[in-house]
């Protein structure tokens, strides 16, 4: 297996909240994510796996995030690569980014042993030593009888931290499928070390660059990792008609097969009352060929940002 990107959080000045919100509709829309409560965040968009893409304000930025089950499903749905270039559209900087590394393994030895190096002083992080405060570890007894959890390297503000931990113990924990011996490998690294959106895209070195050579070592050809604002390769971006993205949502939102079973529960005449109520709703939305397609995502955040107003 090879590193993912599994966290990515952007932050951009916040007078391009709006051109960021426009160019993540679409793709957030073909992914099949769909609005959801958002406090005071600008924008809030659950995935079908239950991950998060967030825009929120900042001081005078927006910060935008998305979870590493939201990432997993723009992946599956082949936007992850037109997620990246929406958030690159605008100025911005990488504030915090996971690159991490799942290996069908025990988790328990690989735990206690790094846990045991690192206290004792023989782990680095990025070329720089840990101390005994630096080192943290959590322990469950697995139904096995075996000793296990994950460990932390490094300190809760440090521009780079691992964790290093048993990834079937929490899947089986959750009550999700056992996916058999697991150790997830996670670099956590802030925006003082200089990630980028390549490194979002191609994140087998900046994980090396932090893991290698006493977390794991960097297999032969892995190239070395340099802070760099330069270009990478994607993809070129999908673009959706209106009537792909209109098709996507009807077969995929919840809230469309709610409506439907309301309709059947009203009797013979329920679709029809359905379709003459979205005929009269539609009679209120701008017919302008500029207009914006309204969906929940845009009036969540409309409504979120005319609260900074």
């Amino acid at each position: 297996m090879t590193p993912f990107c599994d966290w990515i959080s952007v932050s951009s000045p916040f007078v391009e909240a709006d051109a960021l919100v426009h160019s993540l509709q679409p793709i957030l829309d073909a992914a099949q994510f769909s609005g959801a409560p958002g406090g005071d965040t600008l924008l809030l968009a659950r995935s079908p796996g239950a991950g998060i893409c967030r825009v929120a304000r900042s001081g005078d930025v927006c910060v935008v995030s998305a979870s590493g089950a939201a990432l997993t499903d723009l992946r599956n749905a082949g936007q992850f690569a037109d997620y990246l270039s929406a958030l690159g559209s605008v100025p911005h900087r990488v504030t915090t980014l996971h690159a991490t590394l799942d290996v069908h393994t025990d988790a328990s030895p690989v735990v206690l042993a790094l846990y045991e190096r690192g206290i004792a002083g023989h782990v680095a992080l990025s070329r720089k030593r840990l101390g005994i405060a630096d080192v943290n570890m959590y322990v469950y007894r697995r139904a096995d009888g075996l000793d296990s959890g994950g460990v932390y390297l490094g300190g809760q503000r440090a521009q780079v931290r691992a964790c290093v931990y048993d990834k079937q113990l929490e899947r089986v924990s959750k009550g999700c499928a056992d996916p058999g011996p697991l150790t997830r490998y996670e670099m956590r690294i802030k925006g003082k070390i200089g990630p980028t959106l390549r490194d979002a895209w191609e994140p087998e070195r900046i994980f090396y660059h932090v893991a290698s050579p006493d977390i794991l070592v960097a297999p032969e050809g892995v190239p070395a990792w340099t802070a760099t604002d330069g270009g990478y390769y994607l993809p070129p971006r999908k673009e959706f008609l209106p009537a792909e993205l209109m098709a996507m949502k009807l077969e995929s939102s919840p809230d469309v097969k709610r409506l439907l079973a309301l309709a059947d529960e009203c009797g013979p005449r329920g679709f029809d009352m359905l379709v003459e109520r979205l005929r009269q709703l539609s009679t209120a939305l701008p017919k302008s060929p500029a207009a914006p397609v309204l969906t929940p995502l845009v009036d969540a955040y409309r409504a979120a940002r005319s609260k900074l107003n």
